[in-house]
């Protein structure tokens, strides 16, 4: 899904959020140039990670 993705948007940068963000990144990271040559996007884990919800929720609840 990642890479179909990056094909059809074609993004300079890709960042992966959530729980498993971290992961993600050092998943895609090792396996990304074996399966994908092509796919020569940097990716990055999202700086809120796991609190994005709960932030998002929170300035959502304060705007009213």
């Amino acid at each position: 899904m990642l890479f179909r993705s990056t094909a059809t948007v074609d993004p300079e940068l890709v960042v992966l959020g959530g729980g498993l963000g971290v992961a993600a990144v050092e998943t895609v990271g090792r396996f990304a140039p074996a399966v994908s040559p092509w796919f020569d996007r940097r990716v990055v884990a999202a700086r809120l990670g796991d609190d994005a919800g709960v932030i998002g929720a929170g300035l959502r609840a304060l705007a009213g």
